[in-house]
């Protein structure tokens, strides 16, 4: 019974290997804030010009910038005839967007630096750096390590018992008990289930774990579109 429940166990972690991020939007906004002393409380038409920045926003007057509590920023876009807000909920966002601004001279011929030092892996709507650190936070790492043991321990298991009912298949206690041949066969079988268990697993693992890194890096950029507001 406890074996049957064992197993049963196991296919459903494996069948429902399934990562479910955590709400994006699900936040409190806290005070206006200061992303860089190069562009003050507001960044203006002149401003977006000059550092190339919410270049997907139509007849753009003004960003303002809002911390957000347990870090990301809230950002409130003004136009001539709507309000927009976007949300970036990266712990680091507002120290890349800072660093952004503050080196952006120095940057027009280092990007690949500035990607490489925060280990930006794509871009939002706004153009607004996505990091790899974000993405993991995003993707639930623990779905595709436990999948991956799953696959493991469940073939491992598997061929376990094949090899308990090969060594056993003409057990005769009248006659020394197993056969050596037996033996021999149930060893093979053990071992060959073992390394095909752990080879399974890391690949169960991998492909998990790209599977998630990929819907994460989707949800943070439909997190991150900016939405109208009243």
């Amino acid at each position: 019974m406890k074996k049957t429940l064992a197993f049963i166990v196991l296919v459903a972690l494996i069948v429902n290997c399934v990562s479910t991020p955590r709400y994006y939007i699900d936040y409190t906004r806290s005070e206006q804030i200061v992303i860089s002393e190069r562009v003050g409380d507001t960044i203006d038409p002149d401003e977006q010009e000059r550092f190339d920045l919410f270049s997907g926003i139509e007849d753009f007057k003004t960003a303002t910038f809002y911390g957000i509590e347990g870090g990301g920023y809230e950002v409130e876009i003004l136009t001539t005839n709507k309000k927009l807000v976007a949300v970036n909920r990266d712990p680091k966002g507002i120290e890349i967007l800072r660093n952004y601004i503050d080196s952006y001279a120095e940057m027009q011929y280092s990007k690949e630096d500035f990607e490489k030092k925060w280990e930006i892996v794509a871009y939002d709507a706004l153009v607004f750096p996505i990091t790899k650190s974000e993405v993991n936070r995003y993707s639930n790492p623990a779905t595709s390590s436990g999948c991956g043991c799953g696959t493991a321990v469940l073939i491992t298991g598997l061929s376990s018992l094949v090899a308990i009912g090969i060594a056993m298949s003409n057990f005769n206690i009248f006659n020394g008990g197993r056969r050596p041949e037996d033996e021999r066969a149930a060893n093979i079988v053990l071992a060959c289930g073992i390394v095909c268990g752990i080879i399974a697993g890391i690949l169960v693992h991998s492909k998990k774990r790209a599977s998630n890194m990929k819907t994460a890096l989707e949800f943070i950029k439909e997190a991150r579109k900016p939405r109208v507001v009243d």
